[in-house]
Order: structure tokens, then C-alpha cells, then sequence
């Protein structure tokens, strides 16, 4: 695995795709390039800053995927140190879209039906790795 950092606010660098120069780290899945696998959060933003890039890391088995992608080949992990108002970015693509895909899918938690998102009105929700229930588009807090 190939790492690459970034200083704080190199959020253009960050999720530009070192194979095909589109974008990941975008709200929806159709957004992001065929290389994207996920990107994972640690920490808040500021409630007053509106984040420039989304962290999809939510939706997966953050360390089952972290154990199989340490295992994959042609795979580039870009971090961006956090900063009290900014969280630390972890985010991964793979020369393969393929892989990429098969990654996210293998990896992708089971969806908790019932649940309503008070933040943007979803209806499917997941547990996060903390053992809240959130939701499955925007990482919020799911009403139950």
C-alpha cells in the first residue's frame, strides 16, 4: 500500500483519485470515481464549518475492510492529520475499480430498517462501530 499525506487543508488533493483524477469522498455512491473504496473520520467537524469532502466510512466494517485492504495490492491510502476544528481523513482507492467494489460490497454493514434520520429524513440506518444506531446516507442520528 502506497500512503500519501496531506496537510490540513488539501481537500482538493485528498479526494482527487490518484488513477483517474475524478473525485471521491462525495455524498453518494454514483458521485464517487470506480476507485473510491471509503474514507473514515476521526473526529468532529466545528458545528460552524460546512465539511468539504464526506466521509463514507460509516457504512462499513471500518476494520475488517482496514485488515483486507492492508492485504490488497495497488491500493493508496491518503490521510490528512486532524486539527481541533477539522477531523482526521483516512481515505483509500484501488487501481482496481473492480476490487473497489468488491471491497465496499463485502465489507458494507446490514442496514437497520425502521429508523427515520432527523437530519436529512432517510429511512435506512446502520450501527456505527460505537453501537448507535445512524444513518445510512448522512452519518446522523437515527430516530428508532
Amino acid at each position: 500500500m502506497l500512503d500519501e499525506t496531506f496537510k490540513n487543508h488539501q481537500y482538493d488533493d485528498l479526494q482527487t483519485c490518484p488513477f483517474c483524477g475524478e473525485l471521491g469522498l462525495m455524498p453518494g455512491d454514483d458521485l464517487n470515481c470506480p476507485h473510491f473504496v471509503a474514507a473514515f473520520q476521526d473526529g468532529d467537524w466545528d458545528d460552524d464549518l460546512c465539511p468539504p469532502v464526506f466521509c463514507n466510512g460509516f457504512r462499513y466494517k471500518r476494520g475488517e475492510l482496514s485488515a483486507a485492504i492492508q492485504k490488497t495490492s495497488g491500493v493508496v491510502r491518503r490521510v490528512k492529520p486532524g486539527t481541533a476544528r477539522h477531523p482526521r481523513i483516512e481515505a483509500y482507492f484501488s487501481v482496481s475499480a473492480d476490487e473497489a467494489a468488491e471491497l465496499r460490497h463485502r465489507f458494507c454493514k446490514l442496514p437497520v430498517n425502521g429508523t427515520h434520520c432527523g437530519t436529512c429524513g432517510n429511512t435506512a440506518a446502520v450501527v456505527s462501530d460505537a453501537g448507535e444506531i445512524i444513518c445510512a446516507m448522512c452519518g446522523g442520528p437515527a430516530n428508532v
